[in-house]
């Protein structure tokens, strides 16, 4: 009878021809793949889904380690541009690599505090976060305590002063006076206005 016969076996030249089509088909897949996207969320790792022509590249990017003062190379799907090699690294990923390998670097920076004394700045050591500290603005300093007096680098919890005596502040020179200044203007004027 006319038409095909639905239950007419394969013959093996077919088979042969079906069985390499889907190992092209798999070969030629796109990969999908996770990496990292950023800071971790309250512990827990940010990542982002990517996807790749297939497995061999399946790269993720972020930041060298050990840390780079000051690098804003961001983290994601794919590789590092060319010029970026002394900050951005590159790694694969997927399912020939290691997932999320771009594993977050804490990032580290280079500030400035003010020398309370000389009024000039003071380069402070590369850190995970920027501390200056100097005396309260209403303290006043007695005989052995000229480290406080000049002020610089860090937090008042690395020193020998307390917080009835040292301040700290979180951004680069807002120890100096004229930052004191700015942050207690608004503040007087506050107090001023609610009498």
């Amino acid at each position: 009878s006319s038409g095909i016969n639905a239950e007419w076996p394969l013959r093996p030249g077919m088979i042969k021809i079906a069985v390499l089509c889907a190992i092209l088909a798999c070969a030629f897949a796109e990969e999908t793949y996770s990496c990292i996207s950023g800071a971790p969320v309250d512990g827990v790792d940010a990542t982002i889904e990517c996807t790749a022509a297939d497995a061999d590249s399946a790269n993720c990017k972020g930041a060298i380690s050990p840390a780079v003062a000051n690098n804003t190379i961001g983290y994601g799907c794919g590789s590092c541009a060319d010029d970026t090699a002394a900050t951005c690294t590159t790694c694969l990923g997927g399912s020939t690599g290691t997932t999320k390998c771009n594993t977050y670097v804490t990032p580290t920076y280079t500030y400035t505090c003010r020398d309370l004394k000389t009024e000039l700045d003071i380069t402070c050591p590369d850190a995970t976060s920027i501390h200056c500290f100097g005396p309260l603005e209403d303290y006043t300093i007695v005989a052995g305590e000229e480290a406080l007096e000049t002020g610089g680098c860090g937090e008042c919890s690395a020193t020998a002063y307390g917080s009835d005596k040292c301040e700290d502040c979180d951004y680069e020179n807002c120890n100096s006076a004229s930052a004191l200044v700015s942050f207690l203007a608004p503040l007087l004027a506050l107090l001023f206005w609610l009498q």
